[in-house]
């Protein structure tokens, strides 16, 4: 079951923009670092280290099986390689862990203890991070991370590949690229990304082939939606492409060289998407950058007043 600790980080002498412009929740500033520790120096560790010190928040261990054993891999219908991959993967983490989770019980039962534990600490923000650095580990940590933000209902971070150049960007993303379908939780992933951004914003909106001729309208949405930032003086792009938004994205991203990419989080309207082909899932398994989940930033609010009148 998961076990919690917790870290106090002093005052950064360089406040992180998560704290400096907004912060990013009313009542805590807690990062929850979820995570297995079998490596206590591991990058996910550093990171949420650097991560925290900028946001001034406490940081707080919660140790989880590697997401890489949280589905069964049958269930999964993964390529021969993938499967492969995988097979080993759980061979390693199994080791560290009490018991499978293939059981959709405990899977069920893993999940409402790990909630349960991180709404203890009513945090800011979720960190989550896997062991693996595979593509198909990537893929099962988007799901973890997909049902965490569907549950939790705060920011959560997916941790990107482990790159020590990355450290220092923690907190202070340059580029960042927003992705949003208009909804309530793609107007809040705007605003989430308008506050973040230090240097450049992408607003980017895909469309089917056959809406093309709605671009001029949609950007003109966009614009609305996210202004130039003159309190920061950020440049922010307004972009409509069309095709499949998981493969648009990673194109921009990686023309952009993004620092992080933000994304709308799971909404029980679509908890039902296949896992494996939802949009968070497959730019989490082949993202080069950070993934920031964000949810309907006035359902959240509504919850939040809802806790605080109990």
């Amino acid at each position: 079951m998961p076990v919690a600790t917790v870290e106090q980080h002093a005052p950064s002498a360089r406040p992180s923009p998560l704290m400096e412009r907004r912060p990013m929740t009313g009542t805590s500033a807690a990062l929850v670092l979820a995570a297995d520790f079998r490596d206590p120096e591991s990058f996910a560790v550093h990171y949420a280290r650097y991560l925290a010190h900028g946001m001034q928040a406490a940081l707080v261990f919660e140790h989880i099986p590697d997401p890489v054993l949280w589905e069964d891999p049958e269930e999964l219908s993964l390529p021969a390689p993938q499967a492969q991959t995988l097979a080993r993967e759980v061979m390693v983490a199994a080791r560290h862990a009490p018991a499978t989770l293939h059981n959709p019980l405990e899977r069920q039962a893993l999940l409402q203890a790990v909630v349960d534990g991180i709404a203890r600490h009513r945090p800011g923000m979720i960190l989550i991070a896997s062991q693996s650095q595979s593509e198909v580990g990537r893929l099962l940590l988007g799901i973890v991370a997909r049902r965490l933000s569907l549950h939790c209902r705060v920011p959560t971070l997916v941790l990107g590949p482990a790159r020590e150049s990355s450290l220092m960007q923690a907190g202070h993303w340059r580029r960042v690229l927003a992705a949003t379908d208009f909804t309530a939780s793609g107007a809040s992933v705007l605003l989430r990304a308008h506050q973040l951004a230090e240097r450049e914003l992408v607003a980017l909106h895909c469309v089917a082939e056959n809406g093309i001729q709605m671009a001029p309208h949609w950007v003109e949405h966009l614009r609305m939606l996210a202004p130039f930032n003159e309190s920061h003086t950020i440049p922010v792009q307004h972009l409509v492409e069309t095709g499949d938004a998981r493969t648009v994205i990673l194109q921009v991203a990686k023309k952009m060289h993004a620092d992080l990419i933000v994304l709308g989080s799971a909404t029980p309207r679509r908890a039902g998407v296949k896992t494996v082909e939802s949009i968070i899932c497959s730019v989490i398994s082949q993202a080069e950058s950070p993934v920031l989940l964000v949810p309907d930033e006035a359902d959240h609010q509504h919850r939040c007043d809802n806790d605080r009148a109990l």
